[in-house]
């Protein structure tokens, strides 16, 4: 007996790492503005931070519903 998967929509990893971009740049720009950010850190590291995880974590996400059973 085989089991069936439903067809999952596959996530767009350039959609997802934009918006965790978004997500870590405004993050990065409030904590530069309140003057907690670590000496050595500026917000962009932080918007490229977020885009490259969320972008992991999408592909990684597509990779793991391709799967076979």
């Amino acid at each position: 007996m085989t089991i069936v998967r439903p067809m999952q929509k596959q996530s767009q990893p350039l959609i997802w790492g934009a918006w965790g971009g978004i997500v870590g740049g405004v993050a990065g720009a409030i904590a530069q503005y309140l003057g907690e950010l670590p000496e050595g850190q500026n917000a962009a590291g932080l918007a490229a931070g977020g885009f490259f995880l969320l972008w992991v974590f999408a592909n990684v996400k597509n990779r793991m519903a391709s799967r076979k059973p």
